[in-house]
């Protein structure tokens, strides 16, 4: 397995033989740009990431129904086009000059837990980097080398942490994280604690039977990210699932020569309403600073069994028995959901960005086989482009093609 991550890692470090391999201009904005975004994506969409997003709600869900059971879940990921670099182009597949090359991030994240009851261990392992894509491949080359770091992730993410960098060498990069942490059952809340490789220290608190919440980030410097509020409660079944909380995160100016730049802070309320008549979902945003605007507003249509997968997978209380999946529902029907909206950031100079509106899409579709007691398989697949919660982490990632796939075993 780790000889498949040395071959994927061999080939970003690669000249390429085929495509355009670029020389950036030193010195750039857009430089500046593309290391932030490198260390944002280790962030936001590593281990840390990963844990709250898959492993929480599968081991809240086993919390839910009495099942011990060892969960399992991987999942890859790029980002297509998060930024432009003013570079110096050469390779047998494109014209030798100057021009603004497409940078890629991409990522992986494996990660595992054990239900002992009242009480769970977890772990979780990411590899993310960047790479400066080939001009003659689409946006799902990296899917190469970051399922390599899928296969491999769990064996070398906490000896890289450590070591540094795998790999670093301007137009591509390799980094690893990993997420150790326990997590319990408290009667009026669950409540995990972890410890980040890269960041320190991390805390969830989520109350039943309302379900509040509280997440933050928590590293030498502070707390660079808060997020509080009412997740997917459910309210009576025509009306599905109600959200509302509030997230408090800053924008960072890229440092520019090694002198740190400034910030923007970023505050935003949200509503959401999903699983209407189990087919309907509506998102709504409103940010306060920098400046008052509507930040997100999405409609979305999905398949009946779309939500049913979705209270398996842990998101809400549901209004489903689990024995409607093992009729065949989940297997006849296709869960797939289909969204478009708008999305609005505020002017971010810093970031060559005027502000603006942007048209957002998203589709998603996934299967769920069941197994035994209420776990199951789950494959699933993930394409978003202009997402609200991507730009809220890469403002600068305007128009840039999203694609996950993932594979959980519960």
């Amino acid at each position: 397995m780790i000889g498949l991550l040395v071959i994927g890692l061999a080939q970003a470090q690669d000249d390429v033989p085929f495509g355009c391999s670029a020389s950036p201009f030193p010195g750039t904005v857009q430089e500046a740009v593309v290391a932030q975004a490198r260390e944002t994506n280790a962030q936001l969409y590593g281990a840390a990431s990963f844990a709250e997003r898959v492993l929480f709600p599968r081991i809240q869900q086993q919390v839910a129904n009495d099942v011990k059971s060892f969960v399992w879940a991987s999942e890859v990921g790029t980002m297509a086009g998060v930024a432009y670099v003013p570079s110096h182009e050469i390779g047998a597949d494109c014209d030798i000059g100057d021009r603004n090359h497409r940078v890629d991030l991409f990522g992986s994240s494996t990660g595992m837990a054990l239900n002992l009851g009242r009480v769970q261990l977890y772990y979780a392992g990411s590899l993310t980097g960047h790479l400066y894509a080939k001009r003659v491949v689409s946006g799902f080359v990296p899917y190469g080398y970051a399922l390599g770091t899928a296969l491999g992730g769990p064996f070398v993410t906490v000896p890289t942490t450590y070591l540094g960098r795998v790999s670093d060498d301007g137009t591509s990069s390799l980094a690893g994280d990993y997420f150790l942490g326990v997590h319990a059952d408290l009667e009026l809340a669950y409540a995990s604690a972890a410890y980040i490789g890269s960041t320190g220290g991390f805390l969830n608190v989520t109350g039943k039977p309302v379900r509040l919440f509280v997440s933050a980030a928590i590293g030498l410097d502070g707390v660079p990210y808060v997020k509080s509020g009412m997740d997917r409660q459910k309210t009576y079944e025509p009306a599905g699932f109600t959200s509302a909380f509030v997230r408090s995160q800053s924008f960072e100016a890229p440092p520019v020569d090694d002198q740190p730049g400034g910030s923007t802070p970023f505050r935003t309320a949200h509503f959401d309403q999903t699983d209407i008549a189990h087919v309907l979902d509506l998102h709504f945003a409103y940010a306060v600073t920098p400046e008052p605007l509507v930040h997100d507003l999405r409609i979305g249509l999905h398949t009946p069994v779309y939500g049913l997968g979705k209270q398996i997978l842990g998101e809400g209380e549901g209004f489903y028995a689990f024995e409607d999946m093992t009729r065949g529902k989940g297997i006849l029907g296709v869960p797939i959901s289909l969204e478009a909206g708008q999305v609005e950031l505020p002017p971010l100079p810093y970031y060559g960005q005027p502000g603006g509106k942007y048209i957002h899409l998203r589709l998603e579709a996934f299967m769920i086989f069941p197994g035994s007691n209420t776990g199951g398989t789950l494959l699933m697949y993930t394409f978003k482009v202009n997402d609200p919660e991507t730009l809220a982490a890469f403002p600068y990632a305007v128009d840039a093609l999203t694609h996950y796939l993932s594979i959980q075993i519960f």
